[in-house]
């Protein structure tokens, strides 16, 4: 089995440890090395293949951090924690070279998928927010990108780790705020503004 080396660039210890223990019960993940800031990352002598950073909210001084980050491990894929962002600012953290993200609100799940995917040299994020569509929380996003792909009220839940009860909230919030009255309007809409493929 091959074994991807991953270092950790998170500033938040709480969430370094969270993270370090999620990615110790994976026999095919390995952290070689964390630390809270870049220089303090680059001061190990390490280069891993894959970098998790915690980019924060996205802005000018995340996208130098990712620039940083990225030009010191320069054999490394970089993958950021960052909520669902705009379209405008996808293209921004992807110049700056992240090669995908995740949403720390997210399931542990889906950070695994991201860094094996990025592993292997494929590119994967959670679905950024759309420009016209800033109104809807990223987990809003979320569950409207799930509406759209036909997962159940239970699959969802179980997919976001809540309950069947709060996924129904959710849909009710997305009708409400787009004015939209039907699961197949709600596709529609999501296919539109690129939060489901078209298929």
């Amino acid at each position: 089995m091959q074994v991807t080396n991953i270092m950790l660039v998170v500033e938040r210890a709480l969430l370094r440890d969270g993270l370090r223990a999620l990615l110790s019960q994976q026999a095919d993940l390995r952290v070689v090395g964390d630390a809270p800031d870049a220089p303090r990352a680059r001061a190990l002598g390490i280069q891993p293949e894959v970098v998790v950073l915690d980019v924060g909210v996205p802005g000018s001084k995340s996208l130098e951090l990712t620039r940083q980050v990225a030009l010191h491990f320069a054999l490394a894929q970089v993958v950021g924690l960052s909520s669902c962002v705009e379209r405008s600012q996808a293209q921004a953290l992807r110049e700056a070279g992240l090669r995908a993200w995740v949403s720390p609100g997210g399931n542990g799940e889906e950070l695994l998928r991201a860094i094996r995917l990025v592993a292997r040299g494929e590119a994967w994020a959670c679905a950024p927010l759309p420009d016209h569509a800033a109104g809807l929380s990223p987990r809003e996003a979320e569950v409207l990108r799930l509406i759209a792909e036909g997962f159940t009220s239970k699959e969802m839940a179980t997919q976001l780790t809540v309950a069947i009860s709060t996924v129904e909230t959710y849909r009710k919030q997305l009708m409400l705020k787009l004015g939209l009255h039907s699961v197949a309007a709600l596709t529609r809409f999501a296919i539109r503004v690129g939060l489901a493929p078209l298929e």
